[in-house]
């Protein structure tokens, strides 16, 4: 059919079962309308043979009666047949042939007339109930057909005529083949979907951007405020003491004095400073003698040029990152101290090791979102997303049991599938194109390799995605057991695919496993991408 003779159908079918407006949705229709909404789909093609479970349930009498002037005109003018089951006994005097059924026996088929003139009665319902009472006095009688039926008691046949077997072979060779007009109507019920809840797909990548904004914000970030005790017992002025304490940024450490040792220690003990510094009764005079004269340093020297730490490291990050300042701190005491006594270097004096260059990375930014958590998140949130929203949209279809009525429809199960991947793709291309905008484009994430090669790989990972969701879907029927798993699946995936920590430290006979991950060589290749600048080769 082209779509103008669709459109006159539709037309011709809304008049006469007095259908809402188009723009209506069918599951908020009351369950009247929803039934001759279901009657028009199913005559809408016209089909040889029409079966039709009770039409004219719950209409008036004068929708009722067009109903069946309809259906008539279908039979006479293009040859359809059309089967009604109907408890409206009287109703089926417009059918050409009336078949009563009783406890799923067919107990006599002829014409209406004929069998009111058969029985002697005025109405099909007098007939039906001597038929009833002569089955219940002989059930045995062989010359009755058995038939079974679903919960009705008499049925109407209109025009029934055999169909051929060839038509039958015809259309089950025809529903083999790929045809791409029932693959773009279900790309068109998907679009219908999406235009009538917005809100979906809005909500789908506006969690996308969320969780990308919150890596940017919080993970890596500097961490201010820590709380560090301090017990200063270097004898007056205290002059590399409070020249040290004051070389570390108090952005991030905030000092607070203690007058005794035990007091200080015991306030990392209890929780309240993260770190304790106490400085001996001689440390200025100490150190300076360690820097200046090593040679002639005793070893009590050494011992009061020593700063203790006391450290609370159940917050691993906290206690990293306060070791971190402090060591900062201590880099630009020494430069300090070297340009007072005369040698800027002084640190390299006591420092053997001396980096050269690096390559890659910024070690004052060590702890770059994207340099430590965005590459592996980026790759992981872009397998996660598509594998949630293809799980969700064939859970939903079976769970609807949309895609039983797609497949009685005519549909098959490849052109069902295929609408279902060309959608999830067409959205995770979305996915990617606003991730790769607000990483690199409003974060400005620095990028020292090919943004194309990075597109795609993360398009690549999305179809991995897609294909996992489809299979949970596939094996599990409910929402809830394919959720859990597919969350299941994330967290040891997370575990095993060096986003915690570096496939180094996994044992040999495990990284077979490890390198089975979906995402364990794309984290490797999108980082060698961002931060190395590699390509492809």
């Amino acid at each position: 059919m082209n779509r103008q003779e669709i459109d006159k159908r539709i037309a011709n079918l809304r008049e006469i079962l007095n259908l809402p407006e188009k723009s209506r949705i069918i599951s908020r229709l009351s369950g009247g309308q929803q039934r001759r909404v279901s009657i028009a789909i199913t005559m809408i093609h016209r089909p040889r043979l029409i079966i039709l479970d009770e039409p004219t349930v719950g209409v008036d009498s004068i929708l009722r009666h067009k109903i069946w002037q309809y259906l008539e005109n279908l039979c006479q003018t293009n040859g359809q047949t059309v089967i009604i089951t109907t408890h409206y006994i009287e109703e089926a005097r417009s059918a050409a042939q009336v078949a009563f059924m009783n406890s799923g026996t067919i107990l006599k088929q002829s014409a209406p007339n004929q069998l009111m003139s058969e029985y002697q009665c005025s109405t099909l319902e007098e007939v039906f109930l001597q038929l009833c009472n002569q089955h219940n006095k002989d059930k045995n009688n062989a010359n009755f057909i058995e038939q079974s039926s679903d919960d009705s008691n008499n049925l109407g046949i209109s025009n029934i005529t055999p169909i051929e077997n060839d038509l039958i072979n015809t259309t089950n060779i025809s529903s083999k083949r790929l045809d791409m007009t029932r693959v773009n109507a279900m790309l068109m019920k998907y679009w219908i979907f999406i235009k009538r809840k917005p809100q979906f797909i809005i909500s789908y990548y506006t969690m996308v951007i969320i969780t990308l904004c919150a890596l940017n914000l919080i993970m890596g970030r500097d961490i201010n405020g820590i709380s560090v005790a301090v017990y200063n017992n270097d004898e007056s002025p205290q002059r590399l003491s409070r020249m040290l304490i004051h070389s570390i940024d108090d952005k991030h450490i905030t000092f607070v004095d203690y007058p005794d040792p035990e007091s200080a220690v015991n306030s990392v003990r209890n929780g309240r400073n993260y770190l304790a510094l106490q400085f001996k009764q001689n440390f200025s005079d100490a150190f300076e003698t360690r820097v200046t004269d090593p040679f002639s340093a005793t070893d009590e020297d050494v011992e009061e040029s020593l700063i203790h730490l006391y450290l609370d490291i159940s917050n691993a990050v906290i206690g990293l990152m306060s070791v971190k300042y402090l060591m900062n701190g201590f880099t630009n005491f020494m430069d300090k101290l070297g340009n007072e006594v005369g040698k800027p270097n002084l640190l390299d004096l006591i420092t053997p090791l001396q980096i050269t260059q690096i390559y890659h990375g910024n070690l004052k930014n060590l702890y770059n979102t994207f340099d430590l958590f965005g590459a592996p998140m980026l790759v992981m949130l872009v397998l996660l997303m598509p594998m949630l929203l293809s799980a969700f949209l064939m859970v939903t279809a079976k769970t609807n049991n949309t895609i039983e009525r797609v497949f009685v429809s005519g549909v098959t199960s490849h052109e069902y599938y295929l609408a279902h991947v060309v959608v999830n793709i067409l959205i995770s291309l979305g996915l990617v194109v606003i991730s790769m905008v607000v990483v690199f484009v409003v974060f400005n994430v620095e990028h020292q390799g090919s943004l194309v090669e990075t597109f795609m790989l993360l398009f690549l990972q999305t179809l991995v995605g897609i294909a996992i969701g489809l299979a949970f879907s596939l094996i599990l029927a409910h929402m809830v057991s394919v959720m859990i798993s597919i969350m299941g699946l994330s967290m040891a995936i997370m575990m095993i695919s060096g986003i915690v920590w570096p496939l180094e430290a996994i044992p040999n006979y495990f990284l077979i496993v490890t390198y089975m991950s979906p995402i364990t060589e794309p984290i490797i290749s999108m980082r060698n991408i961002m931060v190395r600048g590699w390509d492809y080769s």
